[in-house]
């Protein structure tokens, strides 16, 4: 008899135990169940905002790439200014001309000078050649 009921106490703690152990895993159950609805949701959003996010991506990058070209432009005509400035010899070449006898014209146009350099260059001739006399 006491055989018994060290077996129905076992056999209650095994059931005891069991229950626990279903129960832990339906709540688990039950957590997955959720993340997952979760994670569909979530996969349901990305595919409704893929196609937005897609053609906003490929029109920032058109613009990106309009930008590049246009600062590509601005340095090319940069480079070609400083170039043009340095080939043509400044106002060391303005003066040399002048003292030939160029006109304000002829220095405007070949050492690229504005008029208002002209003139201060004619200017500065009309000193240098008034104290050399």
């Amino acid at each position: 008899m006491v055989f018994m009921n060290e077996l129905v106490i076992l056999n209650t703690v095994l059931i005891v135990v069991l229950l626990g152990f279903f129960i832990r895993q339906v709540l688990k159950e039950g957590k997955i169940k959720k993340q997952l609805k979760q994670n569909m949701e979530d996969c349901g959003r990305i595919l409704e905002e893929y196609p937005s996010l897609l053609m906003a991506d490929l029109q920032f990058t058109k613009k990106l790439k309009q930008m590049d070209q246009l600062i590509l432009n601005l340095e090319q005509k940069i480079l070609t200014m400083e170039n043009k400035r340095e080939n043509d010899g400044g106002y060391q070449h303005a003066l040399k001309i002048l003292e030939m006898g160029g006109s304000k014209q002829e220095i405007m146009q070949s050492c690229h000078l504005t008029s208002a350099e002209a003139d201060l260059l004619i200017n500065l001739h009309g000193y240098r050649t008034a104290i050399k006399e």
